[in-house]
């Protein structure tokens, strides 16, 4: 196996093991994650074709798994809106927008799905860090559509044969995604126990 797909999987273990945490209302999640992202950062760093992009994006996810870690540790019952939200959801907003308007400039393929999943994220991101349970349909909506995107790339033929590590991502969307609407109900019957 080469070793970036297995890092690949690593790393798409590790955020599922954090989806599993916060499902569970469990901080450790936002710590798993975490490291999960400031990983992922050097990997599309150093892969042998980089990605700034999606590095860019990874990078902030570390801030948000930061974000829902402070807002967990410091209000560990019902999670009250502060200042800090307003400007970390200012943040994730022109962070989206700017990624949006970055793919428009390069008129990127699938941008459908790419606009949809930006928004899932960002929307749903800081809600899932207020205890939210409306953050985790956002999410679900943004894993079916990464899902669905990387199923198209497979059917369009986009991916070289050799090429595994997109059927394992659509796969590990969809699991996501299950437990994102696992969650949702989780968190809707009881955001703070």
């Amino acid at each position: 196996m080469d070793k970036f797909l297995f890092f690949q999987i690593c790393l798409l273990l590790m955020y599922l093991t954090s989806k599993l945490f916060l499902l569970r209302k469990n901080i450790a999640g936002w710590v798993v994650g975490g490291v999960a992202a400031l990983l992922s950062v050097f990997f599309y760093l150093y892969i042998p074709n980089p990605d700034t992009g999606l590095a860019i994006l990874e990078a902030g996810t570390t801030l948000f798994y930061l974000y829902g870690f402070i807002k967990w540790h410091k209000f560990p019952g019902v999670v009250q809106k502060t200042w800090f939200d307003r400007i970390f959801t200012a943040f994730a907003i022109v962070a989206g927008l700017t990624v949006i308007t970055l793919e428009f400039i390069h008129k990127v393929e699938y941008m459908h799905y790419q606009l949809i999943v930006i928004a899932g994220f960002v929307v749903g991101g800081p809600m899932i860090a207020r205890k939210k349970a409306l953050g985790w349909i956002f999410y679900t909506v943004a894993h079916v559509a990464v899902s669905m995107w990387m199923y198209e790339k497979i059917t369009d033929s986009l991916v070289e044969e050799t090429e595994v590590y997109y059927p394992i991502f659509s796969t590990y969307q969809a699991l996501s995604a299950i437990i994102c609407l696992i969650a949702y109900f989780k968190y809707k019957k009881s955001p703070t126990s």
